[in-house]
Formats: C-alpha cells, structure tokens, sequence
C-alpha cells in the first residue's frame, strides 16, 4: 500500500470507518452506502433476462454512511487512475461528469443501466470486445 496511492485507498476503507465512525451516527444525510466505492467496483454482468448492465458490482463493505462518502471516495479513485494513467482530464471535468451521473441516477430513481447492444454507449465496443474475449477462453478451455 505504501508504493502507491490507489491500493492504499482500496485498502483503507474500515481504517477510514473506524476513524470517523461519528459520521455514521448522524441522523441526517446518512443513506445506505457502498462504502469502499472506488473504480474498480464498477463493472457489467448480464442479468437474469440476458440484458447487458452496467454498474456496482462489489457491496461486500456496504453500511450506513452520510451519502457523501461515496462521493468523496469515487470521486479521489478517479482522479488517482486519471493521474496513474496520465490521462488529459481537470479535476472540474471529473468532479462535472460524476455530479452530473450522480444527479441523473438519483432522479431515475437509482434504476440500472442497461447497455443494450443496440445503444451507441460508449462502454458497448468494450464490452463486445471483453466478451468475445472470454467467449473464445472458455471455448478453448472446454475443448482441452
């Protein structure tokens, strides 16, 4: 942890309960939180209709938390990949796409993001691609 920034922060999350657990007895604000919201609890499944979603995919940490403490935390995820990547983006871009995501979720009511194979998403030609991916894996493996 100590070598680099993002595993820190992955690694710290009961660290950072433990510390401000005041927080956590706040009768305003509090919402059932992740948590240990960080990038690479992001990712997309196929549900029980065989439709593609897109989103949280790791609660292992989930508690009641102000709801702000998702939005710190994704928030600095972002801009330590950002940074490790070197990738050309402000700080006010990140933070503006991210309330603007936050915002729109929370007035559709929290429901999932479909990423039907017939939207021009921009995670579809990554997830055809993941998926033909593991297609061929697992075929491979079957004929072993």
């Amino acid at each position: 942890m100590a070598d680099d920034l993002f595993p820190f922060i992955r690694a710290t999350f009961q660290r950072w309960r433990k510390e401000y657990k005041d927080l956590q007895d706040r009768d305003q604000d509090v919402v059932l939180a992740v948590g240990d919201l960080h990038i690479e609890n992001f990712g997309t499944w196929f549900d029980s209709r065989g439709q593609l979603v897109w989103g949280i995919n790791d609660f292992d940490e989930a508690c009641e938390l102000p709801f702000t403490n998702d939005l710190v935390r994704i928030a600095t995820s972002i801009l330590l990949a950002a940074e490790f990547k070197e990738a050309d983006v402000s700080q006010q871009g990140i933070f503006g796409a991210l309330m603007a995501g936050y915002t729109k979720g929370i007035r559709q009511g929290g429901a999932p993001i479909y990423l039907d194979d017939q939207d021009e998403h921009e995670l579809v030609p990554l997830v055809r691609a993941a998926r033909s991916s593991v297609e061929k894996f697992w075929e491979t493996r079957l004929r072993e």
